[in-house]
């Protein structure tokens, strides 16, 4: 593929992020809301791997967790190690409000892309998918 052609998807593709961001900063804290969703999509699951999955700074994600125990959205369910969660699990609070996010970002996503055909979000999801599977394995390789 040409430089140009990947620097016009490159380009694309930040600025998709850029407005999605912009959008997911009003929640309360996007990248708290990214670490609940992973506990409750994985189940019990330890810090450092929420760390690597998300590829945030451990202390990063260990600070978030103190957070949303706090909250009452997830609680530890070993600390074998070290004062601080070894893993930790959604509360049924925690996964309420995952659903209350997931809700709402579904309604807001629907209200953007309200006029596009099938067609279109059909291409988009194949194409997303595919670059995600891509990153991955790429990431993988690393």
């Amino acid at each position: 593929m040409e430089c140009k052609d990947v620097g016009s998807l490159k380009q694309a593709l930040d600025r998709v992020v850029s407005n999605t961001n912009g959008l997911a900063a009003r929640s309360l804290d996007a990248e708290r809301d990214s670490v609940l969703e992973l506990v409750v999509s994985r189940g019990p699951i330890g810090s450092k791997e929420l760390a690597v999955s998300l590829d945030l700074p451990p202390s990063l994600v260990l600070r978030n967790l103190r957070a949303l125990a706090e909250s009452g959205l997830v609680v530890a369910v070993d600390h074998r190690w070290t004062a601080e969660p070894d893993i930790v699990a959604a509360t049924p609070t925690g996964r309420e409000e995952v659903r209350r996010i997931t809700e709402a970002r579904c309604h807001l996503l629907g209200v953007i892309v309200q006029d596009w055909g099938a067609d279109d979000t059909a291409a988009l999801t194949a194409l997303l998918t595919r670059l995600a599977v891509d990153c991955s394995a790429f990431r993988r390789k690393l």
